[in-house]
């Protein structure tokens, strides 16, 4: 049987929802010259057969299994669809660069067009999430119209 069709989305930089509650994160290690890339590292957490969560994450926490209302799904399939599906994004990136892959994140985005907060390394900004810049930074509209370029940070819809 085909699973049902769940409201997904991606919260910036690294998180993705079904509905309002994370079910997987997304981690990146780069290391990096001016000139090259030297590695790039990513790390994958899906919450695919939990029940139950710690109170203190139960509200913004979910898994595959209580959102489809099903049974644990077969991790081996889910593994291999993930990994079809991650392969497929990274040849259409090694062939037309990273703008396809750039489009769909913000075709998934819940954080453009929303008020957001960002407590980020240089302190916190708010505002109106506008834009994924070509290089994956949030780009956020203050009260007085000013943008602020975002690389990394925890986003609160506040």
């Amino acid at each position: 049987a085909r699973p049902p069709d769940l409201d997904v989305h991606i919260k910036w930089p690294n998180d993705v929802l079904v509905g309002r509650k994370k079910v997987a994160g997304i981690l990146t290690e780069i290391s990096s010259d001016m000139d090259r890339v030297g590695f790039v590292v990513s790390g994958v957490g899906l919450n695919a057969n939990g029940r139950r969560f710690p109170e203190e994450i139960e509200p913004v926490a979910t898994s595959l299994a209580l959102e489809t209302g099903g049974s644990a799904p077969d991790r081996a399939a889910l593994v291999r669809g993930f990994l079809e599906r991650y392969e497929h994004w990274y040849d259409l990136f090694l062939r037309e660069g990273a703008l396809p892959v750039l489009d769909r994140w913000k075709a998934l985005s819940r954080t453009l067009g929303s008020r957001v907060a960002v407590d980020g390394p240089g302190g916190r900004v708010t505002g109106v999430a506008r834009e994924i810049d070509r290089d994956g930074g949030l780009l956020v509209e203050d009260e007085e119209g000013k943008v602020h370029a975002v690389f990394s940070g925890d986003v609160e819809a506040p």
